[in-house]
């Protein structure tokens, strides 16, 4: 990947402790075509407060281990129709802690998802996203956008990966003009 670099043993304890107990770590139901989902990659603040509490930014660890996630889960296996993998993430002061959820959609990606309203991060939540995506790696191969409309009140980013090939849709192709 682009140059995200976290600890593979953070990594494998994401997995370990998070992933499998959230049944997230078998991606080959993603693959099925079909398949049309958002998963939160975490659901109680204790499965990831050991990961990030040293971290001199939670926001870039979880952002982090999301994007590691998603490049495990586009490296899986080879989709049979239009599929795309995205990272989410919804602008909730309610939470302590980001919640990255994975978005994915193995065909009829274009339909499923037409109610989305990207456009370019303009948002205080959105922009902060960005920059922590920066910091992460500067010259990485995500694009970020973000949706202020399918979850009414609330900012949504979604970060995909910018070059695709094969059957992998990123999430440009879908932003209307």
């Amino acid at each position: 990947m682009g140059g995200v670099m976290i600890a593979a043993s953070t990594y494998d304890r994401f997995r370990q402790r998070v992933l499998q107990r959230e049944r997230l770590a078998d991606m080959s139901r993603f693959y099925r075509s079909g398949f049309f989902d958002e998963l939160p990659l975490y659901s109680r603040y204790s499965q990831i407060e050991p990961l990030v509490r040293d971290s001199t930014s939670p926001d870039a660890a979880l952002l982090n281990l999301a994007l590691e996630y998603l490049e495990e889960v586009l490296t899986y296996g080879r989709a049979t129709r239009p599929f795309l993998a995205a990272i989410t993430f919804l602008d909730d002061k309610d939470f302590d802690y980001l919640v990255p959820n994975v978005l994915i959609c193995h065909g009829q990606v274009r339909r499923r998802l037409r109610n989305l309203r990207l456009q370019e991060p303009s948002t205080r939540f959105a922009k902060r996203m960005r920059e922590t995506l920066r910091q992460i790696d500067p010259n990485a191969d995500f694009q970020i956008f973000e949706d202020t409309q399918s979850v009414p009140g609330h900012v949504r980013v979604l970060i995909s990966r910018r070059h695709t090939s094969g059957k992998l849709v990123n999430l440009k192709s879908l932003k209307r003009r």
